[in-house]
């Protein structure tokens, strides 16, 4: 036979031998594995349009500690960022004017002691005078006139003296609440007016936040309701509507709200804050945001398809409003999702349908 047409009929009997498997077994494939899931069926969500209105954290109150006497600033016990608490000494006006204006009206009150203790006398003697004729009643009747300004000078001395001493309680600078000292104004050696404020402090009371919001939206805000409130931090959390200000920037269209933060959340004043408000609703693709899960950093979800295989797809994703998140791209209506996927499950497993 000729070598080329052997060489070809012994080429084409090898062929069916390649598909052969060693003791005529049949080629095996790779398992399936299966993973139980939940799911749910994708829809449409009436998803919040939204607006942020800037504003910033304030505090409750801020109190000026001032004096109320002319003096000068003898000592002060605290320093800025210190907190104090309630009736704690915080600062002392130098007391020697006042010492001295209740020295004054001690030496009056005894002068016009003397002073009515004369006249006193003189009054009786003069009305024993008059009894016998010896005395013109014009005498006595003066007598009387001086007893009783004597008195009056008296009592107006102890009244200066209880004013005095009242004062002296005023050198002494309380705290009027739990606060924290922001400003040191004056120090020791200073001269303080009436009035003239030595320190500044903030209540620890829970902070508030100042937002402006645009006139045309004011209408559905009212005290005592809520809006949700963001600080820098990222953290979503509700605020109390407390005052609205009814009156708007002439230059900006906006009305300052005031809203209550919540006694847990503790933020420097001053810090950036953004309030929520409710511009209308749209319906459009939600998915649960148990559902979500990253895959090599990428966000997306599993989806059964129609041979009940969990297929890994990615989406773009939008908002959170109450346990959904908006899918911008990635998902239709009517596609199963598994919820709550762990490590295990991966693109290619059959799922099994709890």
């Amino acid at each position: 036979m000729n070598r080329a047409i052997w060489h070809c009929v012994v080429g084409m009997a090898l062929v069916p031998l390649a598909g052969c498997v060693q003791d005529g077994k049949a080629p095996s494939s790779k398992p399936v594995i299966a993973y139980e899931a939940q799911t749910e069926i994708v829809r449409q969500i009436a998803f919040p349009q939204v607006l942020w209105v800037p504003g910033q954290v304030v505090p409750a109150r801020e109190v000026k500690i001032a004096s109320r006497l002319d003096g000068f600033v003898h000592n002060v016990f605290v320093h800025e960022g210190d907190r104090v608490h309630k009736g704690q000494l915080l600062a002392e006006i130098d007391p020697a004017e006042t010492n001295a204006a209740i020295n004054k009206a001690k030496a009056s009150i005894t002068t016009a002691t003397a002073s009515l203790n004369d006249a006193t006398e003189d009054v009786e003697r003069f009305r024993k005078l008059a009894k016998t004729q010896a005395l013109a009643k014009d005498q006595l009747r003066d007598a009387q006139v001086t007893a009783i300004a004597a008195r009056a000078e008296l009592e107006r001395a102890k009244a200066e003296l209880e004013v005095r001493l009242a004062e002296l309680h005023y050198v002494k600078l309380l705290a009027p609440e739990e606060a924290v000292v922001v400003g040191r104004l004056l120090d020791p050696g200073a001269l303080a007016g009436a009035q003239s404020p030595v320190l500044l402090l903030e209540s620890l009371a829970p902070r508030e936040m100042e937002v402006y919001v645009p006139v045309s939206m004011i209408g559905s805000i009212e005290v005592g309701g809520s809006l949700p409130v963001k600080l820098d931090d990222g953290a979503v959390f509700p605020g109390k509507v407390l005052r609205i200000v009814p009156s708007a920037d002439s230059a900006t269209r906006r009305v300052k709200v005031t809203l209550a933060l919540h006694p847990d959340i503790f933020t420097t004043t001053g810090a950036y804050g953004q309030a929520q408000l409710h511009l209308r609703n749209e319906l459009a693709i939600g998915v649960l945001h148990s559902a979500v899960t990253p895959r090599a950093g990428i966000p997306g979800v599993f989806v059964v398809d129609q041979n009940g295989i969990a297929r890994f797809r990615s989406l773009e994703l939008g908002r959170v409003h109450e346990g959904y998140q908006l899918v911008l791209s990635g998902l239709l209506p009517g596609d199963q999702t598994i919820l709550n996927p762990t490590a295990r499950l991966h693109d290619g497993h059959k799922a099994v349908i709890r």
